[in-house]
């Protein structure tokens, strides 16, 4: 990443054990800008408008570590905006709002996926942000109480048992 720069970027999430990885390519030339850890509440923060706390970082949770120096995330109607400080570089990098958003669910449906008794929240993982796994779904079900967008998007990711609205987590949790 050149300073400064606005590059137009694509985000893919995935597990790595109890990890959370991110990987943020270059639209225009494809090539990786970085793949580093993620820390889920600031992802989460990332989806309803502004957050200056670090999205990604190190797995050890300090993202200097990482060489992020500081990261804000800001959304438009269309776009999310990341002002990062990257190792000593300055960089903007815009995503459609559209495509991160289902980025962010499809990562946060691969944690729900596994099986939760092998669900391990040990300091050290960025899940380490989470007391248990009940915290980790309680997180993610505020988060779609706050969007309806979000809600709507999260519902076509899983595949309900019979139920009312409101039961997303219970729903889920049943599936696991």
């Amino acid at each position: 990443m050149e300073a400064p720069s606005i590059l137009h970027g694509s985000l893919c999430l995935r597990r790595d054990g109890n990890y959370c990885r991110g990987c943020v390519r270059d639209e225009g030339t494809g090539k990786t800008l970085f793949d580093e850890y993620v820390a889920t509440k600031p992802l989460m923060d990332s989806l309803l408008g502004f957050t200056d706390e670090p999205i990604m970082t190190c797995s050890c949770g300090e993202p200097g570590c990482a060489g992020f120096w500081h990261q804000e995330s800001s959304m438009s109607e269309n776009r999310v905006h990341w002002l990062l400080h990257y190792k000593k570089e300055n960089g903007d990098i815009l995503f459609e709002r559209d495509a991160y958003e289902n980025a962010v669910l499809a990562g946060l449906r691969q944690f729900m996926e596994k099986t939760w008794e092998d669900m391990a929240f040990p300091s050290g993982t960025i899940l380490a942000e989470y007391p248990d796994s009940t915290a980790f779904v309680q997180s993610v079900d505020t988060l779609l109480s706050r969007s309806p967008r979000l809600s709507a998007k999260w519902e076509a990711f899983c595949i309900r048992p019979q139920g009312g609205p409101g039961r997303r987590m219970d729903a889920i949790m049943e599936g696991l």
